[in-house]
């Protein structure tokens, strides 16, 4: 027991033995009974976690448990497929349709507090000269004609996932809008012209 003056503050530092990493830190509120984790709050140096008390106006309980440090994980494949006409640059690499479909591996990294993660993975989505991005579909879901798209965990980014990305392209379009005057025409209706044409 830590006795604490009303409205101070303290620190508790949660140090594992080595090959091991902090699991979970809870924390109670000894009036009420709330508990809860509060291991996304600790500070981090290395693998030792530590947790301030602040303004203390009652009794808590501080526990912390701890589990042996995980190796890491298999890599996860991104899945990319690029339609003609364009690119999808994610991880470092560039897919285009000849060499769609394409996995790209994503390591995990260790994060602070020992814990294995995958780190978020922008997607860029590039279409050729006199192209626009058409549809992109993560894991067969249509998020619309955007260039960029940020893969992360809850897509699939995680241990034992798998994501997939894939990108169609189009023509680029322009309108060309026809309009005459009084006392004279113009000959030509208002058409859409492909990027190039006449």
């Amino acid at each position: 027991e830590v006795n604490v003056a009303a409205g101070g503050n303290q620190t508790f530092v949660m140090t594992p033995n080595s090959g091991f990493i902090i699991n979970d830190v809870t924390v109670t509120q000894v009036s009420t009974g709330a508990s809860g984790s509060v291991y996304n709050q600790l500070s981090w140096v290395g693998n030792v976690g530590s947790y301030t008390f602040t303004n203390v106006n009652d009794d808590y309980e501080i526990s912390v448990s701890f589990i042996a440090e995980p190796p890491p994980p298999l890599p996860v494949p991104i899945n990319v497929t690029a339609g003609e006409n364009g690119s999808i640059s994610v991880g470092g690499e560039t897919v285009t349709s000849t060499d769609s479909p394409k996995a790209i591996y994503i390591e995990a990294i260790k994060a602070p507090g020992g814990r294995w993660v995958y780190p978020p993975q922008v997607a860029n989505i590039t279409p050729d000269v006199g192209y626009d991005v058409d549809i992109v579909r993560v894991n067969g879901a249509r998020k619309g004609a955007i260039i960029t798209y940020t893969i992360t965990e809850t897509d699939g980014l995680k241990e034992n996932g798998q994501v997939s990305i894939s990108a169609t392209f189009k023509v680029k379009t322009y309108t060309i809008t026809v309009t005459a005057g009084t006392n004279g025409n113009i000959q030509g209706p208002g058409k859409t012209v492909p990027a190039g044409t006449t």
